[in-house]
């Protein structure tokens, strides 16, 4: 798996947050995030830091994956 959707994933689940959630919390929709998460669509720099800051997670597995 994708060490960004992974780490939005295991984010995710720590705050408790559903996809549902978290994309209307981002402005995105509960599709892509699924999609994101379970590896099926390749996330864009914008949305994984947008989505990470919703989280309250660091950005740095950006540079990292």
């Amino acid at each position: 798996m994708n060490p960004i959707a992974e780490a939005i994933r295991k984010a995710r689940l720590r705050s408790g947050l559903s996809e549902k959630v978290l994309a209307k919390k981002c402005g995105l929709s509960e599709t892509y995030i699924k999609q994101v998460e379970s590896g099926k669509k390749v996330i864009q720099e914008q949305a994984a830091q947008r989505i990470l800051q919703v989280l309250g997670e660091e950005t740095d597995v950006l540079q990292q994956g």
